[in-house]
This record gives C-alpha cells, structure tokens and sequence, in this order.
C-alpha cells in the first residue's frame, strides 16, 4: 500500500500500525459507533492472486468462528467500493508489540 488513504469503507484512516506478508494493519475510527478499530488491508499486489483472497477470507472466517478474551474480535470482512480494497476490520487493542 502506498500512501494511506483517509478512508476505507465507511472507516476513517488515522495511521498505519502493522504490516506483514499479506498487507498493512491500519488504525482506524468507526465514525458510526465512535471507536478505535485495526483494518487489516489485503496487499495491492495479492489483490488479483485467487490463493491469497482465499486465504485471507478464510482467515475472516477462522477469526469469526472463535471467541476467546485474548483473541481480537472481528466486525466485518469488506470490499472497498472505491479502491477494490479487500479488508478485515478488527477490535483495536491498544498496547506493544509482542517484540
């Protein structure tokens, strides 16, 4: 992902938090509940890859079928109308890094 945009979705953009082998985590703001949210945006370049768009709605699906107080919970697996972002939106818990 290149510059961030200012918003994803129905998600306000504040910053980029994350990025791994499948895309960027982002922090974002819910403008509709008034909370914290981490987005975890599917990379430009796996965008078009059928492996990778599986994989990542798979791991949607996983994340939705658990529930466990130390485990993020999910809210929504998403496309962005505008820029064809696939994304995940994910409960944000502010704390570090487990490095």
């Amino acid at each position: 992902m290149g510059p961030l945009p200012a918003q994803i979705g129905q998600y306000e953009i504040v910053e980029r938090i994350g990025r791994g082998g499948m895309g960027d985590v982002l922090l974002g703001i819910d403008p509709a509940l008034g909370r914290k949210v981490a987005i975890k945006v599917l990379a430009e370049s796996r965008r078009e890859d059928p492996h990778s768009l599986m994989r990542f709605r798979r791991e949607a699906q996983t994340l939705a079928a658990l529930s466990h107080p130390n485990i993020a919970t999910i809210y929504a697996l998403d496309e962005d109308k505008d820029s064809g972002n696939l994304f995940v939106v994910l409960e944000f818990v502010d704390g570090r890094t487990l490095r």
